[in-house]
């Protein structure tokens, strides 16, 4: 954010602007809007410059999309914000309780995800593994039910780990906003699902990209500390992969 001081020279008030950069930290509240910037004296020699990073407002650009410039801009800064600045983004979405925006980002853009990776898988094995040719071909042919339904298997499982999540991190004292605004953290954190296009590594990294999100996402939404997010996402997570090991031993011995 550039800040602007404007200086009275002489006795005929000839005026000079004079701008200096500065970094300033702004921790948003609900109380405080800072859409609107006035600077006194007007514009800086032309050259008035206000770097707002992701925020506008004390909400989403998804949930503040005329600040934003439209839809699009709003869906872009959005999806960047949640992928490389963390903090901040879900900062602004502690100051929120609405669901619906949150969730059709979450659905839609983890919808997208689910299709944009068994195309990409498949045309991959098809293509450069040809041992893998059959289940590519397979994949391809089971690419209808994505389409018709995935987007109620990312929805359903967006609500189930927001639920389990949340309760974990009201068992460390961390659920101090509410369970709406860890669903709104968890939908967001769908927009690195876009990762898993990338063949081989991009399912991977997706997913220890989006664990990192969820306990960014939770720190600073619901204000607490980090060990607090970690241990609830961290927990879950051991007993999620320990209930998966016990099955596949008990069927291994069937």
């Amino acid at each position: 954010m550039r800040l602007c001081r404007r200086s009275s020279l002489g006795s005929n008030f000839r005026s000079h602007v004079r701008c200096n950069a500065a970094h300033i930290i702004l921790r948003l509240s609900s109380s405080k809007n800072f859409r609107d910037i006035i600077t006194e004296g007007g514009r800086c020699d032309g050259r008035l410059v206000i770097a707002m990073g992701i925020g506008k407002g004390n909400l989403p650009p998804l949930e503040d999309i005329e600040a934003h410039g439209g839809l699009l801009p709003a869906l872009w800064k959005t999806w960047v914000g949640v992928c490389f600045n963390p903090a901040e983004f879900f900062e602004l979405v502690g100051n929120g309780q609405a669901l619906t925006p949150a969730l059709i980002f979450g659905v839609l853009v983890g919808w997208v995800s689910l299709i944009a990776e068994k195309v990409s898988s498949s045309l991959f094995k098809t293509r450069f593994l040809p041992y893998l040719r059959q289940e590519g071909i397979r994949e391809v042919s089971e690419l209808h039910l994505h389409i018709s339904v995935g987007w109620l298997g990312v929805l359903l499982k967006i609500l189930a780990v927001g639920v389990l999540v949340h309760m974990f991190l009201a068992l460390f004292g961390g659920a101090n906003q509410g369970l709406t605004v860890t669903l709104r953290v968890i939908a967001y954190a769908e927009a690195v699902g876009l990762i898993s296009v990338i063949p081989i590594l991009g399912s991977f990294v997706s997913k220890v990209w989006k664990v990192a999100l969820f306990i960014a996402g939770l720190a600073a939404a619901h204000q607490i500390d980090t060990w607090r997010a970690s241990s609830a996402v961290f927990v879950l997570l051991a007993l999620f992969i320990g209930s998966i090991v016990v099955l596949i031993i008990r069927l291994s011995r069937q």
